[in-house]
């Protein structure tokens, strides 16, 4: 098993090296992350400045751009035959509409637009990685035993909140709603936005619900967004 592991918190962050000792225990694994944090930065990608580009060594490598930059100089450097592209673990939840605004998402997303099965994988609150230290070599060797990766779906993965010492069990969900309020604050240099949730919906069969009842949550995501409802009343 071949395996290439980006994420959005940067080459330092400690979430990446969780992924990576897991995964080095069942596969290949070749490494471009980001220089910096690129959290919130969506599936921007560098198209008018040069890259810095830091090897660490030949299967690692760090990149001054985005989370889709790195997948996209991974299949650069490495080539598109990976059978499986992890973003994360990110250092919080991506779930409901975080997955518009998460470059850990769009790590996953990118790599299923080069062709290869993306998995975006997130703990269930900023900087608790034990739950996920404890139940990620399980959810390894439960993706990989039922093969739930495809070439056209990214698999968005949420370990459940932080209040649980052991998870449920997995759910397969579908992606939930909340909204969040913003209030920008006015500094000495500029503004500052503040954001919180605002309100959400916890219908039983979405990410929200299977992560506030301890249970850890995979959830398709398609490429396509186009609304066939709508196209089909359309036309």
């Amino acid at each position: 098993m071949k395996v290439l592991v980006v994420n959005d918190d940067g080459i330092k962050a400690e979430g990446l090296k969780v992924l990576i000792r897991h995964l080095e225990k069942v596969a290949d694994v070749y490494v471009v992350a980001p220089l910096h944090e690129q959290s919130a930065k969506s599936h921007s990608i560098t198209i008018k400045q040069l890259f810095e580009i830091v090897k660490y060594d030949d299967r690692t490598y760090a990149v001054n751009g985005t989370p889709a930059d790195c997948v996209k100089f991974g299949v650069h450097q490495f080539g598109n035959d990976f059978d499986v592209v992890f973003s994360g673990v990110n250092d919080g939840p991506n779930l409901a509409n975080d997955i518009f605004y998460s470059g850990t998402v769009a790590g996953a997303s990118e790599a299923v637009f080069n062709g290869m099965p993306g998995v975006a994988i997130s703990c269930g609150h900023k900087e608790d990685f034990d739950l996920v230290e404890r139940e990620l070599d399980m959810l390894i060797q439960y993706v990989f035993k039922n093969k739930l990766y495809r070439k056209d779906v990214a698999l968005n993965i949420n370990f459940p909140a932080k209040k649980y010492q052991k998870s449920l069990g997995i759910k397969f969900t579908k992606q939930g709603n909340r909204d969040f309020s913003n209030t920008f604050i006015e500094e000495k240099n500029g503004y500052r936005n503040i954001y919180e949730v605002a309100q959400s919906t916890h219908d039983e069969d979405t990410d929200m619900h299977a992560n506030l009842n301890g249970y850890i949550s995979i959830t398709p995501l398609i490429m396509n967004r186009t609304d066939h409802d709508y196209l089909k009343t359309a036309k």
